[in-house]
């Protein structure tokens, strides 16, 4: 008999946690979008860093918030945190790839078809790669998505369906017991 990865000393999220996940996700509609270079920006001014045109600090970790306005991963990150206090990398590629590299603290997502979907489940999608993603978005339930998105301008809800062309994976949190 072969022991599957959750049967082993990791869990999945529980089904609550989740839902907690999506409430307080809900409850961030409306919050502005702020694309990830200018959250960079905006850091390098407040740091006393002189910007000007295409330079700017990447690889920041940026703090994010309502009022500033969310990138698509600092919204599921904020969500996550502030919900249920797990910490999720702020870059979409580390997010994707944690299931390949282990755990990020105390997280690590795993892959699940579209069918087994659930509420709270974080969805990758792809522009132009058939390997990397560049957006990420939370399952709300009833085929919606929640996402930060500059198209919406801002925190949105989205029908799945609209966004299904460019599904990359759906992937379920999963956290070190």
């Amino acid at each position: 008999m072969t022991t599957t990865l959750l049967e082993t000393a990791e869990q999945a999220a529980p089904k609550q946690e989740l839902s907690n996940v999506v409430a307080f996700a809900l409850s961030l509609l409306g919050a502005p979008f702020i694309s990830h270079k200018e959250l960079h920006l905006n850091s390098a001014r407040h740091n006393g860093v002189h910007v000007s045109g295409e330079n700017y600090i990447r690889h920041s970790h940026t703090p994010v918030n309502p009022e500033t306005g969310f990138d698509c991963i600092g919204f599921v990150g904020y969500a996550f945190e502030k919900s249920i206090g797990l910490h999720l990398p702020r870059h979409v590629v580390e997010l994707f790839c944690s299931t390949n590299e282990g755990y990020i603290g105390q997280v690590r997502l795993v892959e699940v078809g579209l069918n087994k979907i659930m509420k709270g489940d974080v969805l990758f999608f792809t522009r132009n790669s058939p390997f990397l993603p560049t957006h990420v978005a939370i399952y709300a339930g009833n085929l919606q998505i929640l996402h930060s998105s500059q198209r919406n301008n801002g925190v949105a809800l989205t029908p799945l369906e609209e966004m299904v062309p460019r599904l990359l994976a759906v992937k379920r949190v999963i956290y070190q017991a």
